[in-house]
């Protein structure tokens, strides 16, 4: 039997009450009884009159049986009365009510969570009845109570705006103090975010889910946020509440680092955690009142196993871990008491008030507010603790950092000295080497100019004279660059005859095919003009790097040379050359390489050279504009082709050598300046020996000569400002 509750009963026979039309709320006495759910009305009606009256409010518990509750009303007074009547819980799932009336009973209405809310009679957070009762007129009524929830019932009659006032300033209650819940909530996750610190996530969250569960709890939730949902209005009772649980475990382990300071503690709590989602999956997809009962025993068992755990803590802790601790041993005690509440045991509501939970709420969030706020003060001592170390330690390491810039600078400028000599070291080298590579280079050209007296000697002669002043080119190059006139590459533009161009690479490229008993070819394709502008030494390099390689790799083969010219517009065109030979070829795989310095081939190192050809021709192509390409295969021989562009010389005005008879005119001081600053010392020099022929000029080429076969750039360079006040024809 469940009866424990029938300690209240009458030994008197149950007549019927009599409602005063004054009085604003009237408790009732009835009759309860409790069934399987498969009698009717008038089964239980005969049953009743065994089971004792009862007043005040009846603790049920969890039960699957069907209880009835028998009320008879009497209005002895001479006017009709409208009274509502209240069941006095919001979490019952089924309530149906009956009258008898005419030898029957007849059905009135459903309430409760399992019916929409638009379907009850009065719509209300609790499930409430509309009673109307005729002037000296009394009526019976039954009420078939069910719920899967925590039963507990408090009937009562009430008058409409006595209950509707009740009700104003019991939700006035609730929403003050869950507002302020909501807002303990917000200032955690504010905490969160600034701190970046899990505890008060999670404290905002348990917070937040408190809040919901109560406002499930008190029938706010069916009456404001799903009233048509029948099934999750049962389900939110203990879905809420579980999550609030399982975050506020969550809060304890990290609020208190249990990990780190009590590791038994921290395994207890994770032990709790599953508990507690165990159960929450239990209610949720299997059976509601075991998962709800899991919960609570969760509950009970909490206090007994925080409290040591807390004492503990206060021992190591500081005043953050007392308030903690305090907050928790009265939230706890608040739970235990709502847990003996829908178990049936303890109407606590009744012994401690109806809103002692939110109070036990309030206070509990009270404490850990303060513990918060003490940790919030601590964390900010340690973040200005770790600002000052960190200052003194960025004080600290700019001292040292400005001790070895210091040393760092010294050696620097060291470096920069040593570097500085050695340079003036490696121009004075280069002056000397090409001083002596230019001596012998002058006796080759004194030696063939006498050599061209002689028929049959004369071409043999002039393309000695030729190489050896493309020689002194190359020397001139090597002392700009001693001279430090070379570190822009700029391309040395100068008007020339591409017929005559092509003639000279030509007679050179016969002699190199010679070598190695190849033919030479050469294919000119295009109206080309008569001269361009362009850089014609590099071009002239590019040509010699590429046609040398070829006749050093091709043997008993043909070399040919293929040009052609296309105009661009009426002034400058595109002119294409193309090297080709019979010789090895070049494998796929290597034809990355061969214009990379210093790299050479398997099949090239049978051959002299160091690997520099191909590269300084390629790099010369591109200063041009152009890009130097292969197409090769093993065996089949090699090509190597590019376009550069260049400008018609029609549309240029080509620069003539000056008259050196009299004075020197101002276009000649100008080109002698400009070689003397670029060092073009053989320009210097031809011009010398044809001024030197003049007495006027005599001393001034006599003064030229001896710089320039001393490499003397600081006399040369007083030569030019002399001549810039000389006077000009």
């Amino acid at each position: 039997m469940r009866f424990l509750f029938y300690f209240l009963f009458s030994v008197f026979a149950y007549a019927g009450q009599d409602i005063k039309p004054t009085a604003a709320y009237f408790p009732l006495q009835y009759q309860l009884i409790e069934d399987d759910g498969l009698r009717t009305p008038a089964q239980i009606d005969a049953l009743l009159p065994e089971a004792p009256v009862l007043n005040g409010p009846q603790q049920l518990g969890y039960s699957n049986s069907v209880f009835w509750l028998k009320l008879k009303l009497n209005n002895a007074s001479d006017q009709p009365l409208i009274r509502w009547l209240d069941i006095g819980a919001p979490r019952w799932q089924s309530v149906t009510l009956y009258q008898h009336a005419e030898g029957q009973w007849r059905y009135i209405a459903d309430a409760g969570l399992d019916t929409p809310l638009s379907l009850h009679p009065v719509k209300a957070r609790q499930a409430v009845f509309v009673v109307p009762l005729a002037a000296k007129q009394s009526a019976t009524y039954l009420i078939r109570l069910q719920s899967k929830t925590s039963m507990r019932f408090l009937p009562g009659l009430w008058d409409p705006l006595a209950y509707k006032d009740k009700e104003i300033v019991s939700s006035l209650w609730a929403g003050g103090l869950l507002g302020a819940l909501m807002i303990v909530a917000l200032c955690c996750f504010c905490l969160f975010v600034f701190m970046r610190d899990t505890a008060f996530l999670f404290h905002g969250l348990a917070v937040l889910f408190f809040v919901l569960n109560e406002t499930c709890m008190r029938g706010y939730g069916a009456l404001y946020l799903w009233p048509e949902s029948t099934i999750w209005s049962v389900h939110s009772l203990s879905f809420f509440g579980q999550v609030c649980t399982l975050f506020f475990l969550l809060f304890v382990r990290n609020f208190l680092n249990l990990p780190a300071l009590l590791p038994w503690g921290d395994t207890v709590l994770k032990l709790m955690l599953v508990w507690n989602s165990l159960a929450m999956i239990v209610a949720q997809c299997l059976d509601y009142q075991r998962g709800t009962q899991l919960g609570l025993a969760l509950i009970l068992i909490t206090v007994p196993v925080i409290l040591p755990m807390c004492i503990q803590l206060i021992r190591k802790g500081g005043l953050a871990i007392r308030y903690f601790a305090g907050g928790v041993l009265v939230l706890m005690t608040g739970n235990i008491f709502r847990a003996l509440d829908l178990f049936g045991i303890l109407a606590s509501d009744q012994v401690l008030g109806e809103h002692y939970m939110l109070m036990v709420i309030v206070f509990s969030m009270l404490s850990f507010l303060m513990a918060i706020i003490d940790r919030v003060m601590l964390a900010r001592q340690e973040k200005e603790s770790v600002q000052k170390t960190l200052i003194h330690t960025l004080n600290m390491q700019q001292s040292i950092l400005e001790k070895t810039v210091a040393g760092r600078t010294a050696e620097l400028t060291i470096a920069a000295d040593e570097a500085q000599a050695a340079n003036r070291l490696k121009t004075k080298l280069l002056a000397y080497i090409s001083h002596d590579l230019r001596a012998p280079l002058s006796a080759m050209i004194a030696s063939a100019k006498l050599m061209r007296k002689d028929e049959s000697c004369s071409v043999f002669a002039v393309q000695i004279e030729r190489a050896a002043k493309q020689q002194l080119e190359l020397i001139d190059e090597l002392l700009r660059f001693s001279h430090g006139e070379m570190a822009d590459e700029n391309l040395q533009l100068s008007v020339a005859s591409l017929e005559e161009f092509i003639a000279d690479i030509c007679d050179q490229a016969t002699l190199l095919a010679g070598q190695y008993q190849n033919r030479f070819l050469i294919v000119q394709r295009g109206d080309a003009p008569p001269a361009a502008l362009t850089d014609w030494r590099r071009l002239r390099q590019v040509l010699q790097n590429l046609l040398s390689n070829s006749a050093k790799f091709t043997r008993y083969g043909v070399i040919s040379l293929s040009t052609e010219w296309r105009w661009l517009d009426s002034q400058s065109g595109v002119l294409k050359i193309v090297v080709d030979d019979t010789g090895l070829g070049i494998n796929q795989a290597d034809q990355a390489r061969i214009f990379l310095p210093f790299e050479r081939i398997n099949s090239a190192q049978a051959q002299e050279g160091h690997g520099l050809g191909l590269a300084i021709a390629s790099q010369m192509v591109k200063s041009m504009g152009g890009e130097l390409k292969v197409e090769s295969a093993l065996e089949r021989g090699c090509r190597f082709y590019f376009s550069v562009r260049m400008q018609s010389a029609g549309a240029l005005p080509v620069q003539q050598k000056p008259e050196l008879s009299g004075l020197l005119p101002l276009a000649v001081v100008q080109q002698l300046r400009e070689w003397i600053a670029s060092g073009e010392v053989t320009a210097l020099e031809e011009w010398a020996d044809t001024a030197g022929q003049s007495a006027e000029h005599a001393r001034l080429a006599s003064q030229i000569k001896e710089a320039v076969y001393l490499l003397d750039f600081t006399k040369l360079q007083e030569l030019a400002d002399g001549l810039a006040v000389e006077p000009t024809a």
